[in-house]
């Protein structure tokens, strides 16, 4: 999925391209780390992606970045 133009007390993530996942009764955005840096997302900013009023609604925001070809870290 790739977010929507922003709406007014929405998120900023116009453009950014994001996974929804779920598994044992919870629901991640999930993004690539090497589009998106973790340090990019400021708590403010990750509370409104994963608000489920306003943004797109999720237990926590997770981000996927390659270590080495066989490693991946998981930013929570």
């Amino acid at each position: 999925m790739v977010a929507a133009t922003p709406v007014h007390g929405r998120p900023a993530v116009r453009g950014t391209l994001f996974y929804k996942m779920s598994g044992s009764g919870n629901d991640f955005v999930v993004l690539d780390g090497r589009a998106s840096a973790s340090e990019r997302w400021s708590t403010a900013q990750v509370r409104a992606i994963c608000d489920r009023r306003t943004g797109v609604g999720a237990d926590g925001l997770v981000i996927l970045t390659p270590e080495t070809p066989e490693l991946v870290r998981m930013t929570y």
